[in-house]
C-alpha cells in the first residue's frame, strides 16, 4: 500500500479558546504537492485575515516560504493559535 504525506491545519476560534482547536472541525488534508501546499497556505492566510491565527507581519513571508518550499511544519513556530500537523494519506 502506498502512503503519501499530507498536512492538516487546525486553529482556534476567534475567542482563542483551546477547546476550539479540535480535529472534528477540520476535514481537509492537503497533499504534499505544490497545489496542496498552496491550498494550505491560502487556508492559513484566510484564517489570519479573519483573526483566527496570529502571525507577525514581519514573519508572513517566512511562513509562506516554509509552507511552499521547505518543511511546512517549521511554520508552526511563527504562528499563534494555529498548528500544522503531518499525517499519512493512504
Amino acid at each position: 500500500m502506498d502512503v503519501d504525506t499530507g498536512y492538516e491545519f487546525f486553529n482556534c476560534n476567534l475567542t482563542k479558546s483551546a477547546s476550539s482547536i479540535l480535529g472534528f472541525y477540520n476535514e481537509e488534508v492537503y497533499s504534499d504537492t505544490q497545489a496542496g501546499r498552496e491550498a494550505l497556505l491560502n487556508h492559513i492566510m484566510e484564517e489570519h485575515r479573519l483573526g483566527g491565527v496570529e502571525i507577525d507581519a514581519c514573519d508572513l513571508h517566512r511562513v509562506r516560504d516554509r509552507i511552499l518550499y521547505e518543511d511546512p511544519l517549521s511554520a508552526n513556530e511563527l504562528m499563534e493559535y494555529g498548528i500544522i500537523l503531518e499525517r499519512d494519506i493512504y
